[in-house]
């Protein structure tokens, strides 16, 4: 069973470039292009990745990368709001310069 934590509330946070400094101790870490990484789930269709997130709630975290090459999210945006209300963060790692406008916060790592 999924544990709720009162009075914490995660964000959608939007980094241009992957770190694993960023990464929690439990992430789950999608990718949506290359040449697959150990422990990372590839997978670039918006519908599996939310069936993947959905059978990891057990996660502290989630990333995304590269969230830009993806096509309709806008169903992953109500996910994504699910999981803040779990209190847990979603990074999405862009190419793209422009803010997503639904992040709640932008890092710029250098």
């Amino acid at each position: 069973m999924q544990q709720y934590q009162p009075n914490t509330i995660g964000k959608t946070i939007q980094i241009f470039s992957f770190s694993k400094l960023l990464l929690t101790k439990n992430p789950l870490i999608i990718q949506t292009y290359g040449i697959k990484h150990d422990q990372y789930i590839q997978c670039a269709n918006p519908r599996k990745i939310k069936k993947a997130i959905l059978n990891n709630l057990c996660k502290d975290s989630f990333v995304i990368f590269d969230f830009s090459t993806l096509i309709n999210t806008h169903s992953l945006v109500y996910l994504f709001r699910f999981l803040n209300c779990l209190g847990r963060n979603v990074y999405l790692v862009t190419s793209k310069k422009e803010k997503l406008w639904f992040a709640d916060e932008v890092y710029k790592l250098e």
